[in-house]
């Protein structure tokens, strides 16, 4: 794995924990410490200081690690300073986790014939509820690097791909950045909660860890209840909402023209603008 900052050290703790994996290199400038003292994890700060690199480097073929796939989980801005060095690689299965670096850019680094697969996944997937998303062009993508991509993402949650590349763009701003919304959208909940509790009930207001924890299960629930059920968002709304009752009114207020669908559409519109410039950056700097 190449950098193991939070998305890559998210995956690998998963891969792990269900033995999807059985050991790892991570190649990282700053040497994650999550899994220090772990001996299925050799970590380095470069390449060049992984034992027998040199021989690969060379073209001596006999000392080359037996590896399944190769992970760039470091930053997008790094990418044209760091995978030329991996094109060594050439006939190992690369895995992007980089927002908005397409495969082109890729393969211009890489070679045009090195398999490589784009995925989206999310912070979540340490805890194998993450979403990934992926789209792995063929060929060079073939039959058995499929089954490596999907032997990798199925512990990480719920997992899908994408014909067309461009849909990743999308797939980043909704659930790549999603779980950041949510977590948000908590945050609004426990503040607006403790300062009504203070400004209604001086004498003794609820504490921020009880409303914390109440806002937390209740959106687990909600999660819950639109997995299971078989009925719409909007419905599901409406069950709620008691005509002329609490939660009816207080959704008027949630969804005004100027509320929170206006707000998210605006958010997750410039989350994908934000990714298009990165893909336009990454294509101006492989030329």
């Amino acid at each position: 794995m190449i950098g193991c900052g939070t998305m890559g050290s998210s995956l690998l703790k998963v891969w792990l924990e269900t033995k999807t994996i059985g050991q790892a290199i991570t190649i990282s400038p700053s040497v994650s410490t999550i899994f220090a003292g772990d001996e299925r994890v050799k970590s380095y700060r470069r390449l060049q200081d992984m034992k027998d690199f040199t021989a690969i480097k060379d073209g001596d073929k006999s000392h080359s690690p037996a590896f399944d796939c190769i992970i760039y989980a470091a930053k997008p801005h790094h990418v044209q300073d760091i995978l030329p060095a991996y094109a060594v690689f050439k006939h190992c299965l690369f895995m992007s986790i980089a927002a908005g670096i397409e495969v082109s850019c890729l393969q211009k680094l890489l070679g045009k014939d090195t398999p490589i697969v784009r995925v989206m996944p999310n912070i979540a997937s340490s805890f194998g509820q993450g979403v990934s998303i992926f789209y792995a062009p063929q060929p060079p993508i073939v039959r058995h690097h499929e089954i490596t991509i999907k032997d990798l993402l199925s512990p990480t949650g719920v997992y899908g791909k994408v014909d067309n590349e461009n849909h990743l763009a999308v797939v980043t701003a909704l659930s790549g950045c999603g779980t950041a919304y949510v977590f948000c959208f908590m945050q609004a909940m426990v503040q607006a909660a403790t300062k009504c509790t203070r400004r209604n009930f001086l004498e003794k207001g609820l504490t921020q860890k009880e409303i914390t924890s109440w806002v937390i299960q209740t959106v687990l629930g909600a999660s819950f209840m639109a997995r299971n059920s078989d009925k719409s968002l909007e419905q599901l709304i409406r069950d709620v909402c008691s005509p002329q009752g609490i939660t009816e009114q207080a959704i008027r207020v949630l969804m005004a023209e100027d509320g929170l669908a206006s707000l998210m559409e605006k958010t997750i519109e410039t989350a994908v603008s934000h990714t298009k410039k990165l893909q336009k950056s990454g294509q101006q700097k492989s030329r």
